[in-house]
């Protein structure tokens, strides 16, 4: 089913654990796996929930910053999907709770202690506040993806290297930095 995603995400700092205990009647358990496209623009996900339902997205574009994208998703065989988690590139674990529109991710090891909030919207104008339950964001709308934290739980796994949070957070003003390094006389002007 091909749609438009109008979507805000907020990497989560706080939040109070005690509404969502009480509010939230259900969650469901989440692996998503990515492949790698040539494309930076194009996403291929499968997603296997609770274990027994499996679909596959395409998301496509980076309209406003990352806001709006084209999204194309079916739903597969679990069968498939399982045949597709165990070859695909990169993959995360996450509980997700749904609350007042909002949907909580609580990513699993090796990304405990992420939590994000996202918000699907109908128009890339309307406004948005944090409900009251979250007490601390930055928002991280096109800035830092599910694809991003799957590469990041690829790199980590195994590892044992903990994870540091405050590399996630992604200032909007931050500029590209490019460093050229070599010999003198290498042709370092050159190639600038």
């Amino acid at each position: 089913m091909k749609k438009l995603e109008i979507e805000r995400r907020f990497l989560v700092k706080e939040y109070n654990a005690d509404f969502l205990k009480t509010h939230c009647k259900k969650t469901v358990f989440i692996k998503q796996g990515y492949f790698e496209l040539p494309d930076p623009n194009r996403t291929f996900r499968i997603r296997i929930a609770d274990s027994d339902k499996s679909s596959i997205t395409i998301k496509t574009g980076r309209g406003l910053n990352g806001l709006v994208r084209d999204e194309d998703r079916h739903k597969v065989d679990l069968s498939l999907g399982k045949s597709l988690m165990a070859i695909c590139h990169h993959c995360l674990e996450k509980q997700r709770l749904k609350i007042d529109g909002w949907e909580i991710n609580f990513y699993e090891k090796p990304l405990k202690g992420i939590i994000t909030a996202e918000k699907e919207m109908d128009s890339h104008d309307e406004k948005i506040q944090l409900p009251p339950w979250i007490l601390g964001a930055v928002e991280v709308t096109g800035s830092l993806t599910d694809l991003h934290l799957a590469r990041l739980a690829s790199e980590l796994r195994g590892t044992g290297i903990p994870l540091n949070l405050n590399y996630l957070e992604m200032p909007s003003n931050r500029g590209l930095r490019i460093a050229l390094l070599g010999s003198p006389s290498s042709g370092k002007d050159g190639v600038m």
